[in-house]
Protein backbone atom coordinates (compact mmCIF):
# COMPACT_ATOMS: atom_id res chain seq x y z
CA UNK A 1 0.00 0.00 0.00
CA UNK A 2 1.28 3.46 -0.87
CA UNK A 3 0.48 6.25 1.56
CA UNK A 4 0.59 9.80 0.27
CA UNK A 5 0.45 12.85 2.51
CA UNK A 6 -1.81 15.66 1.42
CA UNK A 7 -0.10 19.05 1.63
CA UNK A 8 -1.87 21.52 3.91
CA UNK A 9 -2.45 24.17 1.19
CA UNK A 10 -4.13 21.51 -0.95
CA UNK A 11 -6.27 20.41 2.00
CA UNK A 12 -7.39 23.97 2.68
CA UNK A 13 -8.04 24.66 -1.01
CA UNK A 14 -10.08 21.46 -1.32
CA UNK A 15 -12.00 22.25 1.88
CA UNK A 16 -12.85 25.75 0.71
CA UNK A 17 -13.90 24.39 -2.70
CA UNK A 18 -16.23 21.94 -0.92
CA UNK A 19 -17.71 24.77 1.18
CA UNK A 20 -15.91 24.11 4.47
CA UNK A 21 -14.42 27.52 5.10
CA UNK A 22 -15.15 28.23 8.78
CA UNK A 23 -12.65 26.98 11.33
CA UNK A 24 -13.49 26.66 15.02
CA UNK A 25 -10.93 27.53 17.68
CA UNK A 26 -9.43 24.04 17.72
CA UNK A 27 -9.06 23.65 13.98
CA UNK A 28 -12.08 21.75 12.65
CA UNK A 29 -13.53 23.07 9.38
CA UNK A 30 -17.28 23.62 8.92
CA UNK A 31 -19.60 24.92 6.26
CA UNK A 32 -21.29 27.50 8.51
CA UNK A 33 -20.39 29.81 11.36
CA UNK A 34 -23.19 28.36 13.48
CA UNK A 35 -21.90 24.82 13.10
CA UNK A 36 -18.33 25.85 13.91
CA UNK A 37 -19.37 27.93 16.95
CA UNK A 38 -21.51 25.15 18.38
CA UNK A 39 -18.87 22.46 18.10
CA UNK A 40 -18.90 20.02 21.00
CA UNK A 41 -15.40 18.67 20.50
CA UNK A 42 -13.95 22.03 21.58
CA UNK A 43 -14.92 21.01 25.12
CA UNK A 44 -12.22 18.34 24.91
CA UNK A 45 -9.69 19.89 22.54
CA UNK A 46 -9.63 23.54 23.55
CA UNK A 47 -7.97 24.68 26.79
CA UNK A 48 -10.93 26.99 27.43
CA UNK A 49 -13.40 24.10 27.31
CA UNK A 50 -15.54 25.80 24.67
CA UNK A 51 -15.20 27.33 21.23
CA UNK A 52 -13.78 30.84 21.68
CA UNK A 53 -13.87 32.02 18.08
CA UNK A 54 -14.52 31.05 14.46
CA UNK A 55 -12.22 32.08 11.62
CA UNK A 56 -13.05 32.37 7.93
CA UNK A 57 -10.08 30.54 6.40
CA UNK A 58 -10.60 32.28 3.06
CA UNK A 59 -9.48 35.62 4.48
CA UNK A 60 -8.21 34.82 7.99
CA UNK A 61 -10.80 37.03 9.70
CA UNK A 62 -12.43 36.13 12.99
CA UNK A 63 -16.15 36.08 12.16
CA UNK A 64 -17.54 34.95 15.52
CA UNK A 65 -16.34 35.36 19.08
CA UNK A 66 -13.00 36.79 20.07
CA UNK A 67 -9.59 35.21 19.62
CA UNK A 68 -7.86 35.04 23.02
CA UNK A 69 -4.52 36.76 23.48
CA UNK A 70 -1.36 34.71 23.94
CA UNK A 71 -1.33 35.64 27.67
CA UNK A 72 -4.96 34.52 28.12
CA UNK A 73 -4.24 31.29 26.30
CA UNK A 74 -1.13 30.50 28.36
CA UNK A 75 -2.92 31.23 31.66
CA UNK A 76 -5.85 29.02 30.68
CA UNK A 77 -3.50 26.29 29.42
CA UNK A 78 -1.97 26.04 32.92
CA UNK A 79 -5.43 25.72 34.48
CA UNK A 80 -6.50 23.15 31.89
CA UNK A 81 -3.31 21.13 32.43
CA UNK A 82 -4.03 20.96 36.18
CA UNK A 83 -7.62 19.91 35.50
CA UNK A 84 -6.54 17.24 33.02
CA UNK A 85 -4.04 15.87 35.55
CA UNK A 86 -6.80 15.61 38.17
CA UNK A 87 -9.05 13.86 35.66
CA UNK A 88 -6.23 11.43 34.74
CA UNK A 89 -5.64 10.64 38.44
CA UNK A 90 -9.36 10.01 38.91
CA UNK A 91 -9.55 7.74 35.87
CA UNK A 92 -6.45 5.83 37.00
CA UNK A 93 -8.03 5.35 40.43
CA UNK A 94 -11.28 4.12 38.88
CA UNK A 95 -9.35 1.70 36.66
CA UNK A 96 -7.42 0.30 39.66
CA UNK A 97 -10.70 -0.09 41.56
CA UNK A 98 -12.29 -1.87 38.59
CA UNK A 99 -9.32 -4.22 38.24
CA UNK A 100 -9.41 -5.03 41.96
CA UNK A 101 -13.14 -5.75 41.83
CA UNK A 102 -12.71 -7.80 38.67
CA UNK A 103 -9.90 -9.77 40.29
CA UNK A 104 -12.10 -10.57 43.31
CA UNK A 105 -14.93 -11.59 41.01
CA UNK A 106 -12.64 -13.91 39.02
CA UNK A 107 -11.44 -15.51 42.28
CA UNK A 108 -15.05 -16.09 43.31
CA UNK A 109 -15.83 -17.66 39.92
CA UNK A 110 -12.91 -20.11 40.39
CA UNK A 111 -14.23 -21.17 43.80
CA UNK A 112 -17.76 -21.46 42.43
CA UNK A 113 -16.58 -23.69 39.58
CA UNK A 114 -14.65 -25.93 41.97
CA UNK A 115 -17.71 -26.24 44.23
CA UNK A 116 -19.92 -27.17 41.26
CA UNK A 117 -17.40 -29.77 40.12
CA UNK A 118 -17.35 -31.23 43.64
CA UNK A 119 -21.13 -31.46 43.58
CA UNK A 120 -22.03 -28.67 46.00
Amino acid sequence: MIAAATPVPSYLADSIAEGFCFECSCGELYSSVTAAAGRRKCRNYCVFGYCTHVTDVRCGEVVWGEEPSQEEYEAQAKIAQQQWELEREYLDMMERKYREERGEQEEWEVYETKAEEAGY
